[in-house]
């Protein structure tokens, strides 16, 4: 009996470390898509794009011809108005990125040069 519990005990540890281990994956591919969110940004963009335009064919399929270009025409401009501002982000969001980066490459230095003072203040 014993010895069904020993391997019931490792078989949970192994079971736990491969989930710790996913979802340490997990967690690393999302970090990997957050610094690279153009490529995933613009799939789903692009699939969201096509959804709704089949949508809206389907619901003016009867409709006037003036009318669904006059909806094209306004779809168009929300869509361009919406594409500036996913720019804009984009270009916030690298601003950022860089900006963390600099700073972390400051903390660093401010570290190792504290770490040399008290070296010297030992010597």
């Amino acid at each position: 009996m014993c010895f069904f519990g020993v391997g019931a005990n490792r078989r949970q540890a192994n079971l736990e470390k491969q989930n710790k281990e996913l979802g340490l994956r997990v967690v690393d591919l999302g970090a990997q898509s957050y610094h690279s969110p153009q490529s995933t940004t613009n799939v789903r963009q692009d699939s969201r794009i096509e959804e709704l335009t089949s949508q809206l064919n389907n619901r003016s399929g009867g409709g006037a011809a003036r009318v669904a270009a006059g909806h094209e025409s306004s779809r168009r401009h929300r869509m361009e108005e919406y594409e500036a501002h996913i720019q804009t982000l984009r270009q916030q969001m690298v601003a950022m990125q860089t900006e963390e980066s600099n700073l972390t490459q400051a903390k660093r230095k401010v570290e190792l040069d504290a770490c040399d003072c008290k070296q010297k203040a030992l010597k």
